[in-house]
């Protein structure tokens, strides 16, 4: 089976950057893929950036069952509040992993948002 080809970037109506798209991609099953050797357990460290559809929520409840300490972002903060929150945390000691998870979440079409929200949601 042939790899998905991405679709050429095509020019944002907003500003001159790129649009970005998403595309599919299939995954192999998990049988299929190598282990690797991080593991979350007690003890360990995550930081989880949350989704608003509940993947997030679902995650933390999971991690923390098995006795690792969750790292919860739920909103997206302004890109300093972030950086202040990860140094504090990476001050108290190593982390094992990270999950972004906001990227589940629906993005709004362009033509239902102007300038500002658009910038909002895909800021740095």
């Amino acid at each position: 089976m042939a790899a998905p080809v991405a679709a050429a970037p095509e020019a944002n109506s907003f500003e001159s950057g790129v649009l970005r798209r998403p595309t599919l991609a299939l995954r192999p099953p998990l049988a299929a893929c190598k282990r690797t050797a991080v593991h979350l357990g007690k003890g360990s460290r995550v930081v989880i950036v949350a989704d608003h559809e509940g993947a997030g929520r679902r995650l933390c409840e999971e991690l923390e069952s098995r006795g690792v300490q969750v790292l919860r972002v739920d909103a997206r903060p302004e890109r300093a509040d972030i950086e202040t929150k990860l140094r504090e945390w990476a001050n108290k000691g190593p982390t094992t992993g990270m999950f972004f998870l906001a990227a589940l979440d629906p993005c709004p079409s362009l033509a239902e948002i102007d300038l500002v929200e658009f910038r909002k949601q895909y800021r740095d």
